[in-house]
């Protein structure tokens, strides 16, 4: 089991939520005890503010899976709590064949 957390939020303040999406992803600790991954960001446009949280339970590919997944460049962010199956490679879904993804979050 894996569960996942989030807000989108449009206040004009863009509070700081990181807080309470620890509190969210902890509270869905019980589904994913061995691995929790955050994003957080303005949207481009600047007049949102997004929060993705994920709890991991490892029973298969233990080293690996750690999310948020992102592209490389950083431009997407997502989170899942299923698992990909029956693939050699996972591949970005709104990108090209070539695109790299990375399940490490992009550098600030």
């Amino acid at each position: 089991m894996c569960d996942i957390a989030g807000y989108l939020s449009t206040s004009s303040s863009h509070p700081d939520l990181t807080q309470a999406l620890h509190r969210m992803t902890e509270a869905i600790a019980h589904r994913g005890p061995d691995d929790a991954g955050y994003f957080e960001s303005v949207t481009l446009d600047g007049r949102a503010r997004v929060g993705l949280g994920h709890r991991r339970l490892s029973i298969i590919d233990l080293s690996t899976g750690h999310q948020p997944l992102g592209h490389a460049d950083g431009s997407v962010q997502i989170v899942s709590s299923a698992g990909t199956r029956r693939t050699r490679r996972a591949r970005c879904p709104t990108r090209p064949s070539t695109a790299r993804c990375s399940s490490r979050p992009a550098e600030p």
